[in-house]
């Protein structure tokens, strides 16, 4: 299946000029995210042995987990420890696939878009599975809160819910054209210029 291509990024500017500002705001906010992630990192590992007996306590003092085990307690802190270096080592990986993306574009590299277009096609298609989702769930939602005379803030956020995916699946599945477009021009510029050599 080929995909469609664009003309030029937001009718004003060349393609080019719009796969830089998109791989230059993807490594912007991948930076924001790894200082954040870093941050937190830090926290965690200054949390001394007290610390944690601490926080265990405070956990078992709790009502609802008066019958918990601390060594439960402490299993499940270190489940939330190795849930974070995941989510911290995938803030890695995405940091450097726009730092890709940027040195591919600047130097009209596409084997180095092609991690990002990779990995924005998948979120594109887990946003839309999850738009899909949340159609059929929103309606069954919004037909219950309708029969039961339910509560206004309720439907104005499953609104407010809706529409941000829509505007986030719509956003991205741009910016996929944008640097697929981008990608396509300058592997089929290599691809002239290398049977231009040929023919020489």
């Amino acid at each position: 299946m080929r995909l469609p291509k664009v003309n030029n990024f937001l009718g004003c500017m060349t393609i080019h000029t719009g796969a830089a500002i998109i791989g230059w705001l993807c490594l912007i906010n991948s930076i924001f995210v790894l200082v954040s992630l870093s941050t937190y990192a830090t926290e965690f590992s200054h949390i001394s042995e007290a610390q944690q007996e601490s926080m265990i306590e405070k956990l078992g003092n709790y009502p609802q987990y008066g019958t918990t085990d601390k060594e439960e307690i402490k299993t499940v802190v270190y489940y939330v420890q190795v849930i974070f270096w995941f989510i911290f080592a995938i803030g890695i990986c995405k940091f450097l696939i726009d730092l890709f993306l940027v040195i591919g574009v600047h130097k009209k590299n596409h084997y180095l878009m092609l991690p990002w277009l990779i990995m924005q096609g998948l979120g594109c298609i887990l946003l839309f599975t999850a738009l899909t989702i949340w159609s059929v769930l929103i309606l069954i939602f919004l037909v219950q809160i309708v029969s039961n005379g339910g509560d206004d803030h309720q439907f104005f956020r499953a609104i407010a819910i809706t529409l941000g995916l829509i505007i986030n699946s719509v956003l991205a599945s741009y910016c996929f054209l944008i640097v697929h477009t981008c990608y396509t021009n300058f592997k089929n510029h290599l691809k002239q210029s290398a049977m231009v050599y040929v023919k020489m």
